[in-house]
C-alpha cells in the first residue's frame, strides 16, 4: 500500500470517528496594536469573543512583549469567557526588555557569534520591525540566564496567568546561517562538557573544522541513507556533543518550568516539529518531563523561522553550497523520503507553494511513537493566519490541515500563530469543520 493510499484511508476513518473533546488554543501578539491609540480593549474583546464563539477557544497564549495594560485586559477578558491564559515567553532569544550581551551569544566552531552566512534568512534583523532577531544566547551562560529568569518571574507574577508557554528554547537553526548549527564552543560549554564527558571540547572543535574541509562533505549517499535530517547535518564525531546540547537546553527549560509549577501554573512548550527538532537540540522525550503539553510547529507554508519552507530552503541551499557535486533533485528526493511527502521541484516553489499539509499526519505519527512522559499531550500547531509576507492560508489548505489532525486523533491543536492576523472566514471555516466532525 502506498503512503498516499494509507493516508487517505486513515484520514477517512479519523474524520468519520470524530471526537468531542478537542482542545483549541491560539496565540496573540499585542505589539501589533501599538500604533492604535484608542479602543485597543475593544479590538481585543472582538477578536477573543469571535475565537470563543467560533472554535470554543480553550487557551490564549499571550506574547510577553505586549504592554502590561493590554496583557491585563486579555487576562480579564479570558477569565470572563472561561479561556485559560498563558505567558508566551521566549528564553534564549528575543527576550522582553533585555539585550543579550555579545559575550553570552552562542559561538560556533569558527568563533563566530550571532548569524552565519550560508543559507541565512535574508530578513534576519529586520523581521517584526527588528524586535525578533533570532540571535541566540548560549544556554550555559548561567549569569545571563539568571538575569532573564528574574525578568520572567517578575512578568509571571505581575499578571494573572494560568500557565506559561516557553519559546525560543533551542540553538540556532540553519535559517540563522548553516555554520551556526555547529555551536556552542564558548568557555562555559568547554568547562561543562569537560565535567560531563571528561573530554576536551577543543578537540571536537578541530574535528568539526576538519569536517568542513572534506571535499565530499554531505555526499548524496549520506543524504539517501540517512534516517533523519540531523543525521545528515552532523558528523558522527559530534554524538556526545549533541547529547550535551540537548541537556543544556533541557536544563534551562526545567529551571523556568519548575518555577511556574511552584506557582500552580501549567507549562506548554513551543518546539520545532519532530523532523527538525534534532537539528536545534530539542529532545522531545527529555523535554516532555518538564511540561504538561507540547506544541510542535508543523508549519507547511510559513516562510519564517521554524516554518518547513524556510528551514528546508536553508538546509538544501547550504548542502548544495558546501558540495558542488550535489544536485537539487537528489537532495530533495532524500529529504522527501525522510519526511514522507514530496518536496517541490525548485527552491523558489518551496518558498512560494510550501509543502503538502499531509506532513502534519506523519509528524504527529512520529511524535506519538516516542517515549514521552505519561500524561503529556501533543497539540500540533499549524498556520491559520493570512500575512502576505509570511504565508496566506486558504480554506483549502486549512481543511487539509484539519483532516490530517483529525486522522491522527490529536487531543487538541494550536491555531497559529496570531489571532490578530486570522481572518474571520478562516475562523468561521474552522467552526463549521469542528461542528461537522465533532458532533
Amino acid at each position: 500500500m502506498s503512503n498516499q493510499t494509507y493516508l487517505a484511508d486513515t484520514i477517512e476513518c479519523g474524520i468519520k470517528g470524530g471526537w468531542r473533546d478537542m482542545w483549541v488554543g491560539t496565540q496573540i501578539d499585542t505589539t501589533k496594536l501599538e500604533h492604535i491609540k484608542a479602543d485597543r480593549k475593544g479590538i481585543l474583546e472582538e477578536k477573543v469573543s469571535l475565537a470563543k464563539q467560533s472554535v470554543g477557544l480553550d487557551a490564549l497564549l499571550i506574547w510577553a512583549h505586549g504592554d502590561p495594560q493590554s496583557i491585563d485586559t486579555l487576562c480579564e477578558l479570558c477569565a470572563g469567557m472561561g479561556i485559560e491564559t498563558y505567558l508566551w515567553y521566549p528564553i534564549l532569544a528575543d527576550i522582553p526588555d533585555f539585550e543579550i550581551p555579545k559575550s553570552a551569544k552562542v559561538v560556533n566552531h569558527e568563533g563566530r557569534r550571532g548569524y552565519g552566512e550560508i543559507g541565512r534568512w535574508q530578513r534576519l534583523g529586520t523581521y517584526a520591525s527588528g524586535r525578533e532577531k533570532f540571535e541566540f544566547l548560549c544556554p550555559n551562560s548561567e549569569e545571563t540566564i539568571s538575569q532573564i529568569f528574574n525578568l520572567y518571574k517578575n512578568q509571571l507574577n505581575r499578571h494573572d496567568f494560568d500557565g506559561v508557554f516557553l519559546d525560543r528554547i533551542r540553538y540556532p537553526s540553519a535559517a540563522m546561517g548553516f555554520e551556526m548549527l555547529f555551536s556552542c564552543f564558548c568557555d562555559n560549554c568547554k568547562r561543562m562538557f569537560k565535567q560531563q564527558f571528561n573530554m576536551d571540547l577543543q578537540n571536537l572543535r578541530s574535528a568539526v573544522e576538519a569536517h568542513f574541509g572534506k571535499r565530499d562533505i554531505y555526499s548524496i549517499d549520506l543524504i539517501k541513507n540517512a534516517g533523519s535530517i540531523h543525521e545528515i547535518l552532523y558528523p558522527e564525531v559530534m554524538g556526545d556533543f549533541l547529547i550535551f546540547k540537548n541537556r543544556s537546553v533541557y536544563k534551562v527549560v526545567k529551571k523556568f518550568s519548575d518555577y511556574a509549577k511552584t506557582k500552580g501554573k501549567k507549562v506548554g512548550l513551543d518546539l520545532f516539529s519532530h523532523s527538525l527538532a534534532g537539528a536545534v537540540s530539542q529532545d522531545y522525550e527529555l523535554l516532555s518531563t518538564a511540561c504538561d503539553w507540547i506544541k510542535p510547529m508543523i508549519y507547511c507554508h510559513s516562510t519564517g523561522p521554524a516554518g518547513f519552507p524556510l528551514e528546508l530552503h536553508s538546509i538544501i541551499h547550504s548542502l548544495l553550497t558546501l558540495n558542488r557535486d550535489l544536485k537539487l533533485e537528489g537532495v530533495a528526493a532524500g529529504l522527501s523520503d525522510i519526511l514522507k511527502v514530496k518536496l517541490p521541484e525548485t527552491l523558489n516553489l518551496l518558498m512560494t507553494n510550501g509543502i503538502p499539509e499531509e506532513l502534519i499526519f506523519y509528524e504527529i505519527k512520529n511524535i506519538n511513537m516516542l517515549n514521552l512522559k505519561s500524561g503529556v499531550d501533543i497539540y500540533p500547531g499549524f498556520e491559520v493566519m493570512k500575512m502576505d509576507d509570511l504565508c496566506v492560508i486558504t480554506e483549502k489548505i486549512l481543511g487539509s490541515y484539519l483532516d490530517n489532525v483529525f486522522a491522527q486523533k490529536a487531543k487538541g491543536m494550536v491555531m497559529s500563530w496570531d489571532l490578530l492576523d486570522m481572518p474571520a472566514e478562516n475562523l468561521d471555516f474552522t467552526k463549521r469543520y469542528l461542528r461537522e466532525h465533532t458532533g
